[in-house]
């Protein structure tokens, strides 16, 4: 909240980072670039076999809170590994932000690769 507040105060923008849209970047009053990466937390559901998938009806819920989408190609310094969240520092705020079941039963996986294009041409038409 105190981020989002400032950087309002400040006349500047605030990337939510790849952890999605959280209750405190929409009441902090901010400009917000949201940063949606390979797992779309804010913008993302499990498909049949337990996999985050793009779901454009969550998207354009949450993008009315936001004046940038920046999309994140690669996850973190590991490319081709992605992200781990464990279980066991998922908590009730990050599990509405990243629209995951809580208390969290698995850990929370960023894949090293978007579900929802293969190609660049693929990624121009999920833009």
């Amino acid at each position: 909240l105190a981020l989002s507040a400032g950087a309002r105060l400040g006349g500047f923008s605030h990337n939510t980072g790849e952890g999605g849209i959280s209750e405190f970047h929409k009441q902090g009053g901010a400009d917000l670039v949201w940063n949606l990466g390979t797992a779309y937390f804010g913008a993302g559901t499990f498909d049949e076999q337990g996999k985050r998938c793009f779901d454009p009806n969550l998207f354009a819920e949450n993008s009315v809170h936001c004046k940038m989408v920046e999309i994140k190609l690669s996850q973190g310094a590991k490319p081709g590994h992605g992200g781990l969240l464990p279980k066991e520092k998922i908590s009730q705020e990050i599990a509405q932000a990243r629209n995951l079941p809580f208390p969290a039963e698995h850990d929370c996986d960023s894949p090293p690769r978007h579900s929802a294009f293969d190609n660049p041409y693929e990624m121009c038409d999920f833009i």
